[in-house]
């Protein structure tokens, strides 16, 4: 293999170890962006506990039918804030141990590319050391 062939090998090797850096990045990303969502729909989900809003929306204008809709109701929503709060614990929970996860794969995804940046460094230095020989052994051969 000439000196002309290992450079193009060693670059197509960076090229393609810059493409799968990048592409880990991406995937990581749209990860974080993806718990990012879920974590809003979590927050749009809480209930509008104060009964009077909710009323006003059904049309209850009367206090009366607010106060006889509240009492019916009251121990539902007595228990709900606790429900929620698990709801909620969970979801973080959730997240944390994604984070984790996405920790644990970033510095893999970084090691991996570090590993793979190293080798091609050593396989750029095997090609230059070979392309110094072939230029050394080529005068030799011209000399004699």
């Amino acid at each position: 293999m000439n000196g002309k062939a290992l450079q193009v090998k060693n670059a197509a090797l960076a090229d393609n170890a810059r493409s799968k850096a990048s592409s880990l990045e991406k995937g990581l990303f749209s990860a974080i962006q993806e718990i990012k969502e879920e974590l809003a729909q979590v927050k749009e989900s809480e209930l509008d506990l104060n009964l009077s809003n909710v009323a006003r929306r059904f049309g209850f204008r009367n206090q009366k039918s607010v106060k006889a809709l509240q009492e019916s109701y009251n121990t539902y929503f007595a228990d709900m804030p606790e429900e929620r709060s698990l709801v909620v614990q969970l979801a973080l929970a959730d997240v944390k141990k994604r984070a984790t996860i996405r920790n644990r794969a970033w510095k893999c995804s970084v090691q991996k590319t570090h590993d793979k940046v190293k080798e091609q460094l050593e396989e750029q230095k095997v090609a230059t050391d070979a392309n110094a020989l072939i230029k050394h052994l080529s005068e030799l051969f011209s000399s004699m």
